[in-house]
């Protein structure tokens, strides 16, 4: 059996170095955040779809259907991810 390749490990620098790469990430992960809090209301906007078949599921008593499945709530949020075939 052929030896695993070692993962690269990160460099060992000086705590100033340290903190220095500390803040450069922190700037990239700010920017992150707010791209992310900037699509978050095109994401509530988007479309809906009802489910309008009788979904039938098995709970610990029994067959039920998806509102007694999830106690009468009013909305069920769902996101779906489809991804296109390779």
């Amino acid at each position: 059996m052929a030896a695993k390749p070692k993962k690269a490990q990160p460099r060992i620098v000086s705590e100033p170095e340290w903190r220095r790469a500390v803040a450069r990430l922190l700037v990239r992960e700010k920017a992150a955040t707010r791209a992310g809090d900037a699509l978050a209301p095109a994401r509530r906007r988007q479309p809906r779809v009802a489910i309008d078949q009788p979904y039938r599921f098995q709970g610990p008593h029994g067959a039920v259907s998806l509102p007694d499945l999830f106690e009468g709530r009013r909305q069920l949020l769902l996101d779906h991810f489809r991804y296109a075939p390779t």
